[in-house]
């Protein structure tokens, strides 16, 4: 992190718990491990909801075959 944006990044760093950040940690290793194909998924997905996570927003999932 460039100097200059130190405070920035630890002011949203702790808009989250300790928790928080490692539950999105773990899905990050998630969307790693779908990138590489070791799991089904669509990482654009994975990594658009890690994002939201960590702007704060509530993500919301639908099953499958549900329409809106």
């Amino acid at each position: 992190v460039f100097k200059k944006r130190v405070p920035l990044v630890r002011r949203a760093a702790s808009q989250l718990r300790a928790s928080q950040w490692l539950e999105l940690l773990t899905l990050c290793q998630r969307a790693d491990l779908t990138i590489k194909g070791v799991e089904t998924g669509d990482p654009w997905l994975q990594l658009e909801r890690i994002t939201l996570a960590m702007a704060g927003h509530t993500v919301f999932f639908r099953p499958a075959g549900l329409s809106g």
